[in-house]
């Protein structure tokens, strides 16, 4: 039972992280005007509507597996992983910011990263679904 419910849960966040990544990243891909009447920033609104889509999707799909995980009591686990996690952010966003000074690059840069936390969630959560609750 346990089993069936957490792959109900994925599959519906799958269906919510799939509409809400088309809503996040056609709007300003395809709607632009509505956010901004400034034309001159259309341009980098598409340009991140493809990040802003994987980074809805992959946070939809992180929640059920998060919340199994504390449901388990697995706090330990998290911390060290979150911690871990931004450590590499931190020190790709780093090593961006020493290569490169601030302009019209560092906004896509900034949503990929995004992209990268999440996908980096994910894929350290959710083996730990597999292990017993004791490991």
């Amino acid at each position: 039972l346990l089993r069936e419910t957490m792959l109900m849960l994925i599959v519906l966040a799958l269906l919510v992280g799939v509409a809400l990544g088309a809503l996040a990243g056609g709007l300003p891909w395809a709607q632009p005007q509505l956010f901004s009447s400034d034309r001159v920033l259309w341009g980098p609104m598409a340009s991140v509507a493809i990040p802003a889509a994987l980074s809805s999707l992959l946070s939809c799909l992180s929640c059920p597996v998060e919340g199994a995980l504390l449901a388990r009591q697995d706090l330990n686990f998290m911390a060290g992983s979150m911690v871990g996690i931004f450590g590499c952010l931190f020190a790709i966003f780093r090593r961006l910011r020493s290569n490169a000074a601030a302009g019209p690059e560092t906004l896509p840069a900034i949503w990929w990263g995004l992209v990268l936390f999440f996908a980096l969630r994910l894929a350290v959560m959710a083996p730990r679904l597999r292990r017993s609750p004791t490991s």
